[in-house]
């Protein structure tokens, strides 16, 4: 193996046999020996941090040693992808490396989803946490907390990640920064130390677990490089990122240093509200030779930082202090074995280790000024207690304290051959995952509450029970010949439970099977214009399962304090306050995984470097984890404050003063449970031309159609918050249908690319038209009128014929605008983005966007008839590479 422009040997390449799976590293002197192989014809896959990757087709086993050229990863050479690509035989695969991601220009990972099907630039706000969504259109928590991130096969989870008391988001300025329970937070991935990307929208391997949706593979560099610095900014972000790979003792192992910076405004005019991250990385390789095979060993260190925080200008908020910030540090190691033996049977063993820990600290301190005195509940049992009035101005604190300490142990076992006609693959293995969290949680003074009426109490994460994962897996890929005929099979089955819970919890210790299976036909062996032709269909069908986490097995209590006396006097000696608190359990004991069932068939038609790939998809998910609110009856006392007068009082009043009346009342609360049904259908669609030579330019067209239904399958409880004959109204309605959440959307999208790479010049230019057809979403219709009603001591009532007509339970019965459940349509969206990289010499390139450097967004009338004006600005950024 050798490099093309200085013919020097290249150590540690990585080259594998695609049909055995079979894998080495070439040694000091870049050289690499199979000692079985597979009948021919197979492939090589040959991968290098720096060069280009290469596929070989092994037509006829050579008789003596070959020598292959690598080139380095510039515009030097003649063949360029800037796109994500399809891989071939997978479910919906799509795959990014790293010349993508370095055109892309990104200032993240979110950036890189531009790329797959159905997808479009959209302008990043990491003012706000970012989710995944992955083949529907809208987003869900389901979907992001489904989808699974891996970076060197060491899954990345937010299970052990809490929030604690349900005080007003507002208030602590948490809305739409609060990512527990909902995924990995984008914001967190930086792309410099990635040199490959795996994007599974459809059905990932068995050996991928505790997932719903789909997979994210990120692979890292690993191996010598040059040092590389890169700087970039744009309207919002800048960015500083710089890594090197270094070879040590005598090329048989290797050391890779990386570090990024980013600052991000949403707004650049306003210093006070910005977001910093910084990433480190250490890594270290060593390649083994045991005889005919090797034992690879691979070590990581990582840290990052992220700060997020905003401040209220004192000079606009009255001269009050308002602060937020969120100051996260993270903390990971990691090691991997890989131990590959050839022979009749090839042997692999890999063995993975991983710990991470973070201190995520949340800190809020705000001046709060009421309008009067108001009662404050300080109690933390169930019972009733005097309480206390809050003065109309104080400086209130907030801190939550989340630690979550991670660990990840798996051991993987594979064994592959190759007959003449036949090859086999089998692929088995277990893992266990750890979760805890040894933050002390949400800490404020109870007497000076940051959100005043909200009922919240301090909540210590530490107390929380650790969280078992068990999870084991077999798989067999069975693939065979025909002539020119192809046929593979990949059926498996992966086992998941939980251990360690309570035996309350019904999910403790049951073992969930996900059975999942993949066949490919593939034909190949003719030529069209002396082009290799490969014709391939594909079905896959499985069931994927998500387990509950933390967040959703141990949220905080639920605290209900009712007033039963508010005698307030302007003699501060006089006052009394009696409340009744009531601490609630809002854990759902049968709490289950939410599965999804997904389905697909598709085709693949390559001839040359051209190629088409279409693929229809359907996905079923009936039980998805959602937050559901419900009401419960509660009888309390209600003292008259006017039957004493304060005349005759020289202290509080005693309670057997005052006129006396019991009373109910329906309160809501919150809790998590299998009620979310999600339903995705599809298409997905991508033709890649080869390069056409008189343009120097390539086209590639991408898109979708998605169609995605939203619904809950739990009665949505409605209360009709107001007073009927001077007194609160006593009824909350119950509907089948959720007139918010139960909804279809739709939307098509196509992307054009014309990347033209002009060789001689080292330039690479693309412009890309994105064009959104149409986006849909329409309520699922119901005649707003209820199936039930609770009353106010909690009894249910069936809502029939006669209630219609009762004057004070018609008004339980919803009415809506004529256009309410009317389709909503969004006109077409077209955008024109462009993108040029220019190297200077072989150490420097420079390279700019503009998106949205053309916009066509036509006025469209609304479903309720108004006149929609669109108008959205172009977004550019600059980038400078330094290549050493």
């Amino acid at each position: 193996m050798v490099d093309a422009s200085s013919s020097k040997a290249i150590p540690m390449v990585a080259i594998g046999i695609k049909e055995t799976n079979q894998w080495l590293y070439t040694n000091s002197e870049g050289r690499f020996k199979f000692t079985t192989l597979p009948p021919s014809p197979f492939s090589l896959q040959i991968r290098c941090l720096g060069y280009q990757t290469l596929e070989i087709s092994i037509i006829e086993l050579p008789t003596e040693f070959q020598t292959i050229t690598l080139h380095t990863q510039n515009l030097n050479i003649q063949e360029i992808t800037v796109t994500a690509t399809e891989k071939q035989g997978e479910s919906g695969t799509s795959v990014i490396d790293q010349q993508a991601m370095q055109h892309l220009q990104p200032s993240g990972f979110g950036d890189l989803l531009e790329l797959l099907p159905g997808y479009r630039w959209e302008a990043q706000d990491l003012s706000q946490t970012s989710t995944i969504k992955l083949r529907q259109a809208g987003d869900d928590a389901n979907t992001a907390l489904g989808t699974a991130f891996y970076i060197d096969g060491i899954p990345l989870t937010p299970d052990a990640e809490l929030q604690g008391n349900n005080l007003s988001s507002g208030d602590l300025k948490l809305s739409g920064r609060l990512n527990a329970g909902q995924g990995i937070d984008l914001r967190s991935l930086a792309t410099d130390d990635i040199e490959r990307v795996e994007i599974i929208r459809g059905l990932p391997s068995v050996k991928y677990g505790n997932l719903s949706t789909g997979a994210v593979i990120l692979n890292r560099k690993w191996g010598a490089s040059p040092l590389n610095f890169r700087a970039k900014a744009d309207l919002k972000n800048k960015v500083l990122a710089l890594n090197k790979g270094f070879t040590l003792k005598e090329h048989s192992s290797t050391l890779n240093l990386s570090t990024e910076i980013l600052s991000y405004k949403a707004d650049p005019r306003n210093p006070l509200e910005n977001y910093m991250r910084s990433q480190s990385t250490l890594k270290y390789a060593r390649n083994i030779e045991i005889g005919d095979g090797s034992l690879i060993i691979k070590g990581g260190l990582d840290f990052l930082a992220t700060i997020d925080r905003e401040k209220e200008d004192p000079e606009l908020n009255y001269g009050l202090t308002d602060t937020y910030k969120h100051k996260r540090n993270k903390t990971g190691i990691n090691l991997q074995t890989e131990l590959s033996l050839p022979g009749t049977w090839n042997k692999n063993t890999t063995f993975k280790t991983a710990v991470d820990y973070s201190q995520n600290k949340l800190t809020r301190e705000r001046m709060v000024s009421l309008t009067g005195p108001q009662p404050q509940p300080i109690a933390t049992t169930t019972g009733k207690s005097d309480a206390l009035y809050l003065p109309t101005q104080y400086m209130a604190w907030f801190e939550r304290d989340d630690q979550p300490l991670n660990t990840f142990t798996s051991l993987d076992f594979n064994l592959a051959r190759a007959w003449d006609s036949l090859r086999l693959n089998i692929s088995t293995g277990a893992e266990w995952r750890n979760h805890r969290n040894l933050g002390q949680g949400d800490r404020f003074d109870p007497r000076r509450p940051i959100s005043p009426g909200q009922g919240g109490r301090p909540y210590n994460f530490s107390k929380i029970p650790t969280l078992h994962n068990l999870g084991a897996y077999i798989e067999t890929e069975l693939s065979i010949l025909l002539g020119k005929h192809q046929i593979k099979l990949r059926p498996g089955v992966r086992l998941s439970s939980m251990t360690g819970l309570s035996q309350n919890y019904a999910i403790n210790g049951i073992v969930y099977d996900d059975w999942r299976t993949q066949a490919t036909y593939s034909f190949s062996g003719r030529t069209l214009n002396e082009k290799p032709v490969r014709f391939a269909l594909h079905t896959a069908w499985g069931q994927l399962s998500r387990m509950p986490n933390m967040v959703h097995l141990y949220p905080q209590e639920k605290y209900r304090d009712i007033v039963e006396l508010n005698y307030f006097s302007q003699n501060p000696d006089l006052r009394r306050l009696y409340v009744l608190t009531t601490v609630e359990d809002v854990r759902n004991y049968d709490l289950k995984p939410a599965r999804n069932l997904k389905k697909e068939i598709g085709m693949e038609l390559r001839i040359g470097t051209a190629s088409l790939s279409v693929t229809a998809f359907e996905e079923e998910m009936q039980n998805g984890i959602v937050a559901a609110s419900s009401y419960k009856a509660q009888q309390y006392d209600y003292y008259e404050p006017s039957s004493v007068s304060p005349e005759n009082l020289d202290g509080p009043p005693a309670l057997s003063l005052f006129s006396k009346e019991v009373r109910s009342n329906l309160f809501s609360y919150t809790q998590y449970t299998n009620g979310a049904t999600l339903i995705k259908r599809g298409i997905e669609y991508q033709l890649q031309t080869p390069k056409i030579s008189s343009l120097h330019t390539r086209i590639s067209i991408s898109g979708a159609w998605f169609k995605t239904c939203y619904d809950i399958s739990l009665p949505e409880y409605i209360d009709r918050s107001f007073y009927y004959g001077g007194k609160e109204y006593p009824y909350v309605g119950v509907f089948n249908t959720s007139f918010s959440q139960s909804q279809d959307k739709a939307l098509h999208n196509t992307n054009l690319q014309a990347d033209t790479h002009l060789t001689q010049h080292r330039l690479l230019l693309s412009l890309s038209l994105q064009t959104t057809w149409y986006e849909k979403r329409q309520y699922v219709p119901y005649n707003g009128t209820p199936v039930a009603y609770l009353d106010n001591h909690g009894i249910y009532h069936t809502y029939n014929q006669a209630d219609a007509s009762d004057p004070m339970l018609r008004l339980l019965q919803r009415s809506f605008t004529p256009y309410h459940f009317d389709e909503q349509k969004t006109a077409i969206d077209l955008g024109i983005n462009l993108k040029v990289r220019k190297e200077i010499g072989d150490n420097l390139s420079f390279a700019f966007y503009v998106n949205r450097l053309l916009n066509y967004l036509p006025e469209y009338q609304s479903y309720t008839g108004a006149t929609v004006i669109r108008n959205k600005q172009p977004y550019f950024g600059i980038e400078l590479k330094l290549t050493i």
